[in-house]
């Protein structure tokens, strides 16, 4: 059985942060042995009910079993319906292609100027996450390169069941650049 509050005054809790070492709770007061942290940071009520469970089998009734904490705060994961940034995806994938560096297709390489992610077409549905990659030349994604950038892409940022398309579109060098601008002088 799995902890967790009966009644909670607000809704929503405050993420806090963890400063320093424990002031509170940190000797053990009943009993003879304790189990402690070596680090800060937030314990899910799975985690303590897993651990409770571990130690009752070891026991196996022969002592007594004391949890001394309890998970307040409820934390919620980011839904699926949320996008990545382009920003983000940008990031990870240059370090992605500094890391590995894509295949030579003949005497080409692929060279990717920036990524997107494109929205549904239909809001309410989530069938896959679209990626466009904006290139030198789309027929230089190879297969199994795009297949190691999904890897990439789902260590980061995981969407379990979803699939990933990548697309390209090429674009080249010149309209990155801005238009020179025209030498005329007003007088």
């Amino acid at each position: 059985m799995a902890l967790m509050p009966k009644r909670v005054r607000h809704r929503k809790s405050q993420r806090g942060r963890i400063k320093g070492e424990a002031q509170r709770g940190n000797r053990v007061v009943f009993g003879d042995f304790g189990l402690q942290t070596v680090q800060g940071g937030w314990i899910k009520a799975q985690t303590i009910e897993s651990g409770r469970i571990a130690a009752q089998q070891y026991v196996r009734g022969e002592g007594r079993l004391y949890i001394r904490i309890f998970p307040h705060k409820s934390i919620t994961g980011k839904p699926l319906e949320v996008r990545m940034g382009t920003g983000v995806l940008n990031r990870l994938l240059r370090a992605a292609l500094e890391e590995t560096p894509p295949p030579m297709i003949g005497t080409k390489r692929l060279k990717l100027f920036y990524a997107a992610q494109t929205k549904p077409e239909n809001e309410r549905e989530l069938d896959a996450v679209r990626i466009v990659l904006f290139v030198n030349q789309p027929k230089l994604l190879a297969d199994t390169y795009s297949r190691y950038l999904e890897r990439r892409i789902r260590a980061a940022w995981p969407s379990p069941g979803l699939p990933i398309i990548f697309s390209g579109r090429a674009r080249s060098e010149s309209e990155d650049r801005p238009a020179p601008r025209s030498s005329s002088r007003r007088r």
